[in-house]
């Protein structure tokens, strides 16, 4: 039987439901490769496909396509409908475009039991991929002089499966943090289209890649500052969203012990960074982003977690298909 499409409006739980529904069946066939036609098939060729996703990064774009040119053979991109240029840029870069619906619309239900749509977004990027490696990057990154020479020897050797590369955080034009929770990390963002991989994780939590991994020292720029402020702030909000129903099996729902925590999370965190990771040595930059990140940290329920796991109350697993031992 056809399914019947609903009008859309506030006074129509029903319809956001049927909605909500179809499009979340529509991410598991994109996932599986039996929706879309554009599914890569056979052996993927020799090169790199860079895979992105972007929603409203017009700004963004043009410096992180120009620093990908001569360098990945393909750029493979979901636009998740994007009000600005983002896709006519995309175009006349000659990426390949999945549109798929604002994520956003769907964090409700990254809770326990289901599947993230990290997950599923990310497999669909690399089921699309023409080529055997994939360099995974965000619009406000940028391969540096270094990666751009590497990458390509990098895909020629047949040693390793999976590259890390070193994430430098900016946050001023040419200024970088080199201490605090910011520092200079590793990120698996490099690897073998065949890898098999588990993206169904905690937000920020990075992914299981089954192969051989190898820690290099090749580094790209992340300009953390150009989205300024307030999207920041905005973005922060809905990813502490996330994080507390990704959570909510270790989480308590008692008002009063999910206040302490926060309470106390805050200091613990800020002092933390401060003198485990040296922030202050970034100067008041570094200071700020040490209150910033430990008033997140506090508010996604990173002590409670903790806290529980040092008693032996839970068994945490940043992988959303684990269970609490009681």
């Amino acid at each position: 039987m056809a399914k019947t499409k609903m009008k859309l409006n506030a006074s129509n739980p029903k319809a956001r439901q049927l909605e909500q529904q179809e499009e979340n069946s529509k991410r598991d066939d994109y996932a599986a490769g039996t929706t879309n036609d554009s599914i890569v098939a056979g052996k993927p060729k020799p090169g790199i496909s860079a895979c992105i996703m972007v929603k409203n990064e017009e700004k963004n774009l043009p410096g992180m396509l120009d620093s990908l040119k001569g360098v990945v053979d393909e750029i493979v991109a979901i636009d998740h409908e994007s009000s600005d240029h983002t896709a006519e840029i995309l175009r006349k870069a000659g990426a390949k475009i999945i549109p798929l619906k604002d994520p956003e619309r769907n964090f409700k239900s990254e809770g326990k039991g289901s599947k993230s749509w990290v997950d599923i977004e990310r497999t669909l990027l690399n089921d699309n991929a023409s080529y055997e490696w994939i360099l995974h990057i965000d619009a406000d990154e940028r391969l540096t002089g270094g990666a751009r020479q590497e990458l390509p020897k990098l895909a020629k050797q047949d040693d390793y499966d999976v590259i890390w590369l070193i994430s430098k955080h900016f946050y001023a034009p040419g200024k970088w943090f080199r201490y605090g929770f910011y520092r200079p990390h590793p990120e698996p963002r490099f690897y073998r289209k065949r890898c098999k991989i588990n993206w169904n994780v905690i937000i920020h939590e990075p992914p299981r890649i089954e192969g051989r991994h190898f820690y290099s020292n090749v580094e790209y720029d992340h300009l953390y500052y150009t989205p300024g402020e307030e999207r920041i702030r905005r973005k922060h909000e809905v990813y502490i969203q996330i994080e507390r129903r990704q959570k909510a099996q270790y989480l308590s729902k008692n008002f009063f012990v999910m206040t302490f925590f926060i309470l106390l999370g805050y200091p613990v965190y800020f002092l933390y960074g401060l003198a485990r990771y040296l922030a202050f040595l970034d100067g008041w930059e570094g200071v700020k982003s040490a209150g910033y990140l430990s008033m997140y940290f506090a508010r996604s329920g990173y002590l409670e977690v903790f806290f529980k796991r040092k008693l032996g109350l839970i068994r945490y697993s940043p992988y959303l298909e684990n269970e609490r031992v009681n």
